[in-house]
């Protein structure tokens, strides 16, 4: 029996559908986004997208925040832009919180094994018809090029529900582990700003042979200052593109158009002030305005940036580290890559959605080396000209 929520709610799917040509039937739209939708998810017309956010914001109970007091348009070119909007749209569209299961599997518990789903394909008579043949997670599937749009529909969901599962119950292997060591060494760095000497920073490396003469942390050290400072930048002030603050190790923030009045309080500047922020404000700029937007742009999470750290960690392009080493970078890289495969999974996105957001990920690591190498050639040219004097561990921990 349908309930009157669920029958007012099929009742308004039926004006939400677009103009189709004559021998097609008609095609959904997505009453969130807007975007072309695949059929009913939880009660409305919803593209797929906009039903894995629902699912993962109700089943999670995950809690949004506008910060543009609940007025943010939502559309399929920016239905990303603000979560809490969205969700309070998916609820005025009439999507049903109680349709979404703890449990995703709809087909219960199997009395016998299944048959491998290649097994299971439809046998097509031969025909002269033109056909086209591809390959999907391994599994080859053809069809006549001008097959029925249900067909076609139901294929789709086919190969989703196969994508769906490709993870299984798979879970994190490394990246949670970074992630704890994380936050232990941020509660560390309050009591001290001297990392090479705390012996306890080792744990948020924990279950992973480190190289004895620190080759890998000694390339590593510059890329995590610099990449911590704009991530923390982020998470304080990121909500705003305009706000050219850059958040200091010590808790502290400077702004950009103050550079000068950070130098005027530091014992390690030898000169100017005013010299010592024109010859470092490039680099400090250069995080504020391309590293801290890029991640603005992508809203990196947690995982992500312990992904990102893990990168410049286990690097084998280093020169002087052995065989061994080498193999124990490549197996954990792959893990982290694994690992953030199976998070974006547990998000809900598609595999285009996981290529992409992986993608763009990815592109913010030659921003930071580009940072990384401003600094460094700032801080060889303020030492060579005594204009500011680096803390021994800054020194200590250059890369080659």
């Amino acid at each position: 029996m349908i309930s009157i929520e669920e029958s007012g709610a099929e009742a308004k799917n039926h004006d939400d559908y677009i103009n189709s040509p004559p021998n097609e039937l008609p095609r959904a739209i997505c009453v969130v986004c807007g975007d072309l939708s695949d059929g009913p998810h939880f009660g409305v017309n919803t593209c797929r997208a906009c039903a894995a956010f629902f699912r993962r914001t109700v089943s999670l109970k995950l809690e949004y925040t506008c910060r543009a007091q609940s007025k943010c348009n939502i559309d399929k070119s920016a239905r990303n832009m603000c979560r809490s909007c969205r969700f309070q749209k998916c609820l005025r569209a009439g999507m049903i919180v109680t349709a979404v299961q703890q449990s995703r599997d709809g087909i219960g518990k199997r009395i016998s094994p299944t048959k491998p789903r290649s097994d299971r394909q439809p046998h097509t008579k031969k025909s002269d018809q033109p056909t086209v043949s591809t390959l999907v997670y391994g599994v080859p599937w053809s069809g006549k090029v001008e097959q029925p749009t249900m067909i076609t529909r139901f294929s789709q969901m086919e190969i989703t529900q196969r994508q769906e599962s490709d993870t299984g119950n798979a879970e994190m292997r490394i990246l949670p582990k970074m992630l704890d060591g994380y936050h232990h060494f941020l509660s560390i760095r309050k009591a001290t700003f001297s990392l090479a000497e705390d012996a306890n920073f080792s744990k948020m490396f924990k279950d992973e042979e480190i190289d004895p003469n620190i080759v890998l942390f000694k390339n590593f050290y510059w890329y995590l200052t610099n990449t911590d400072r704009a991530y923390q930048s982020y998470r304080s002030f990121g909500s705003n593109p305009h706000d050219d603050r850059l958040l200091m190790p010590d808790g502290g923030y400077i702004k950009m158009s103050e550079l000068e009045k950070f130098y005027e309080n530091t014992i390690n500047c030898k000169a100017d002030p005013k010299e010592a922020a024109r010859l470092f404000q490039p680099a400090m700029s250069y995080i504020v305005n391309v590293i801290v937007e890029h991640i603005r742009r992508i809203e990196m999470s947690d995982y992500e940036y312990v992904a990102i750290l893990g990168m410049f960690l286990w690097n084998d392009s280093l020169p002087n580290i052995s065989p061994d080493t080498v193999q124990m970078v490549w197996s954990t890289r792959s893990a982290i890559f694994e690992d953030l495969h199976i998070h974006y999974r547990s998000q809900g996105f598609s595999s285009v959605q996981i290529s992409v957001k992986l993608g763009n990920l990815m592109m913010l690591i030659p921003k930071i080396q580009r940072s990384v190498v401003l600094f460094t050639e700032n801080m060889a040219l303020a030492e060579l000209f005594n204009i500011f004097e680096a803390d021994h561990c800054c020194s200590a921990f250059r890369p080659d």
